[in-house]
């Protein structure tokens, strides 16, 4: 497969190095011509249109990791998605691999959810150090949205 390295030279990128990143992924990888692999490779800026040698599909940091060894021991060019809306479209380039971690709901709710509550601690904390007169965890050099 022809790739780019990062000084934009283009290079055959051994078969079996993208086999073995497959392997080593939870998410996908693909290559132009696949299903799905238009609809990764698309950034917000409509005028943008490049063609990366492949798009990863992360499903985790460790496809991310992954992908950025890959990169750096073949000096092949790397651009990471991550929501694509950078006006230049500099989360894709031509020949380059493409690592595009995808959104995990689940765990996004589950973590704002525990952000809310501590929020709503601080918040609870604040309010009954106020009735009492004491304000010791800003003095203390806490957060107020920190559990004390």
């Amino acid at each position: 497969m022809r790739a780019k390295t990062t000084d934009g030279q283009e290079f055959d990128l051994k078969q079996d190095l993208l086999d073995g990143l497959k392997m080593r992924m939870r998410g996908q990888l693909l290559f132009p011509g696949e299903p799905g692999y238009d609809d990764s490779r698309t950034v917000w800026n409509g005028m943008i249109d490049r063609r990366p040698a492949a798009v990863a599909r992360c499903l985790g940091t460790s496809d991310v990791i992954e992908c950025v060894k890959l990169a750096a021991a073949n000096d092949l060019l790397l651009c990471i998605k991550s929501g694509g809306h950078n006006i230049a479209g500099l989360a894709c380039a031509d020949g380059g691999l493409t690592p595009h971690p995808e959104r995990r709901p689940e765990s996004d709710n589950q973590q704002r959810v525990e952000t809310v509550q501590r929020q709503v601690e601080g918040v609870e904390r604040r309010v009954r150090a106020s009735e009492i007169g004491d304000h010791s965890p800003q003095e203390k050099g806490q957060r107020s949205d920190e559990p004390a």
